[in-house]
């Protein structure tokens, strides 16, 4: 029987992402921003890279 790598490389890839992108709110909540504001902020400063 032949594994192939991929599907355990994707799912630890997806893992990393997934942890990194989580990461900065748990700071964000830790300071008493809410959900909702750290949303707004995040989607502010991907608009701010994406105009610039």
């Amino acid at each position: 029987m032949r594994h192939s790598l991929l599907p355990v490389a994707a799912l630890l890839t997806g893992a990393v992402v997934w942890g990194l992108i989580w990461y900065p709110y748990r700071f964000l909540e830790a300071g008493g921003i809410s959900g909702a504001l750290a949303t707004c902020i995040t989607y502010g400063i991907a608009l701010v890279i994406a105009i610039a």
